[in-house]
């Protein structure tokens, strides 16, 4: 699902009719665990930039970044909150540490 910004970083999208990026995608998470060295978990991160047009998300950039580190194993093998799924805290976590090493703005994975 897109992500909506709560303090939205617009970026102006040239076109015909000026619009502003208002939701990021997340893409995909491809995370890497080698079961011999915990240290070498990895997650590559890739969503998209765009906005909304009559209820479909046009794209206009996309990003990838890889997440390694000690913060990584941390984060993704925190205990789930209990209410929702592993799928989505994990998403969340992966969402945070992006913005965390500055990579994505401010806002939640819904």
């Amino acid at each position: 699902m897109p992500l909506e910004p709560t303090t939205p970083e617009n970026k102006v999208v040239p076109s015909t009719v000026s619009k502003d990026v208002t939701h990021f995608h997340v893409i995909s998470l491809n995370i890497q665990i080698d079961p011999n060295d915990a240290a070498a978990t990895s997650v590559v991160a890739t969503w998209a930039e765009g906005y909304m047009d009559e209820g479909a998300f046009i794209q206009v950039e996309e990003h990838a970044k890889l997440l390694q580190g000690e913060d990584v194993i941390t984060k993704i093998t925190e205990i789930t909150d209990g209410t929702t799924s592993v799928y989505n805290n994990v998403k969340q976590r992966v969402w945070a540490l992006l913005q965390a090493r500055g990579f994505a703005p401010a806002g939640s994975v819904t």
